[in-house]
């Protein structure tokens, strides 16, 4: 089947103004039905699009199963506008959404990043109605046990993973409950790893600072006393390579130095000439005396043996 061009509607009449808007709206599946004729008619007030032209640009945006569903059943309606199309499609996918496909998401529901506690179980408990409730038939009834049951298991499951482990170990007998720790876990969480991003007022906006002023003084003083005690570390290795790399110390000029011993200028007790001649003098007749045949007691012996 060929569609026409959305410059121009079914009769030619009106050229489309705005075309670079188009790449604002979304295909049409059986998933966004009501979300895309939303943004359709939006946009389309934006562009002062008309009826006919959004008509048109509906029907260049059909995929899958709504564009078979179009083809079988709405391509032959001679007479078809814009609000038969959107009614017979919008009544058409509303019904075809079954509790299965509401009960997935109702399942696989978690908290966002951004999002809190109380507005995600905000969100699981739309969620959990829809798919509870819109789908009963007239005389059918689902436990308030149950339902209770189900809500507080998708909502622990659902939530970030941090504050899921301290929910699950704290066990709540009840949605509300479980709601109320998460809640206490997420801000107690928040106040020791505060996101900039998640406050919102003036009075948190206010806490934020005086805690970052704080942070940042005890971090600006415990730099400073390392940055002293570095200087201080580097001071003293300074001094103890330069005590490793100085010379020796120099003795004076031998000119001006008396020898303790001779009384003369010119060298040090221990290059003395005349103490070093008379220490060997001494170490000679200290030598001779105790020699045998000679001395004190080399004499004795001689006499006791030749007494005559």
């Amino acid at each position: 089947m060929t569609l026409p061009h959305p410059s121009v509607t079914t009769d030619g009449a009106d050229v489309l103004h705005n075309t670079s808007m188009l790449q604002m709206i979304p295909s049409l599946t059986d998933r966004n039905t009501a979300e895309f004729f939303s943004t359709l008619e939006w946009v389309g007030s934006l562009g002062n699009w008309s009826k006919p032209q959004m008509l048109v640009i509906a029907k260049l945006k059909l995929e899958g199963r709504v564009r078979q569903f179009f083809e079988a059943s709405l391509a032959t309606v001679s007479d078809i506008n814009y609000d038969k199309f959107k009614e017979a499609i919008v009544n058409h996918f509303r019904e075809e959404k079954s509790f299965s496909f509401d009960f997935a998401k109702f399942s696989s529901a978690h908290q966002m990043e951004q999002e809190s506690v109380k507005d995600f179980s905000v969100r699981i408990e739309g969620l959990a109605h829809r798919c509870l409730n819109n789908h009963l038939e007239i005389g059918e009834n689902i436990s308030d046990s149950f339902r209770a049951r189900l809500l507080l298991s998708q909502f622990v499951s659902g939530l970030k993973q941090f504050i899921k482990a301290q929910v699950v170990v704290a066990n709540p007998s009840d949605f509300k409950t479980a709601v109320e720790i998460a809640d206490r876990i997420q801000t107690s969480q928040s106040i020791l790893t505060p996101n900039i991003n998640s406050v919102s007022d003036s009075a948190h906006i206010n806490d934020f600072a005086k805690l970052l002023k704080s942070t940042t003084e005890t971090f600006t003083k415990s730099l400073e006393l390392v940055t002293q005690q570095l200087q201080a570390l580097n001071t003293r290795v300074d001094e103890v390579q330069k005590s490793r790399q100085s010379p020796p110390p120099q003795r004076q000029n031998k000119n001006r130095v008396t020898c303790f011993h001779c009384n003369k200028q010119g060298h040090y007790a221990n290059e003395c000439r005349k103490k070093l001649a008379e220490r060997r003098q001494n170490d000679t007749r200290n030598s001779g005396r105790y020699s045998y045949g000679h001395g004190a007691y080399g004499n004795n012996n001689m006499e006791r043996r030749n007494p005559n």
